[in-house]
């Protein structure tokens, strides 16, 4: 009789042991901080980026990408007030997104800042910094959008055809500095091999575009290389830029 009791003592201590286990990892998943990250950061910038894709051209559309979330803005305050910590790079360019438009201290001064720190220079650029400022160069704020186009696209090393297009769109619009710095980093930044191919890529898909962007593809083209590009004679009918 006491070998039998101790032994349903024994059981019933392991049943309640393997209860507690069971309960603990239910409430405690191993992974659980993993799945649940995308979740708690709103607006969080994604592929497929617009500037870099290759299935379509899409524009910048700062209306699209930029909520209009005043309380974001208020949040974008503190962080430049030093008043609130956002760790992580996600984060951070998350915030900025959302509290962009309704940010009062200092836009200009803090997409120079996401510029200096994630794209001009840097060795390995990040390609959520540059979607923000491709989308950022499209605002009808005229300092955000210079800000953005300044320390963004025309630095970026790693071209593709989308940011070539959106610079040689926008590049009739804009003022002489501009226009310049666009064909500088050009000059200065990333393979130029590379550069002359998605110029001339997009030269030979003319049709799809306006006069303004064929003259500012092949004045941009001339000044990066100091060449003409071949066969002028086929933009005869272009019209006048």
């Amino acid at each position: 009789m006491k070998l039998a009791s101790e032994l349903k003592s024994r059981i019933g201590m392991l049943l309640i042991v393997a209860v507690l286990i069971l309960a603990g990892s239910t409430c405690h998943p191993l992974h659980a901080a993993d799945d649940s990250v995308d979740e708690v950061i709103p607006f969080k910038i994604v592929p497929p980026f617009s500037w870099n894709r290759t299935d379509r051209y899409t524009p910048p559309d700062f209306n699209a990408f930029f909520p209009d979330d005043k309380a974001a803005g208020k949040q974008l305050d503190l962080m430049l007030e030093g008043k609130l910590k956002v760790a992580g790079i996600d984060e951070r360019l998350a915030l900025i997104r959302r509290g962009l438009r309704h940010c009062s201290k200092h836009r200009t001064t803090l997409l120079g800042q996401v510029g200096n720190q994630y794209i001009w220079n840097r060795e390995k650029q990040d390609p959520r910094a540059i979607e923000l400022m491709y989308q950022a160069s499209a605002s009808n704020d005229a300092d955000i959008a210079h800000y953005a186009l300044y320390h963004g696209p025309t630095v970026v090393k790693q071209r593709s055809a989308n940011l070539v297009r959106m610079l040689m769109e926008q590049y009739p619009m804009l003022g002489a500095q501009m226009q310049q710095r666009i064909v500088w980093g050009m000059q200065t930044y990333g393979e130029k091999e590379q550069t002359r191919t998605l110029l001339l890529g997009l030269l030979d898909d003319f049709k799809q575009l306006d006069d303004s962007t064929i003259g500012a593809t092949l004045e941009t083209y001339q000044a990066v290389f100091k060449t003409e590009p071949p066969d002028l004679n086929r933009f005869d009918e272009a019209g006048l830029w």
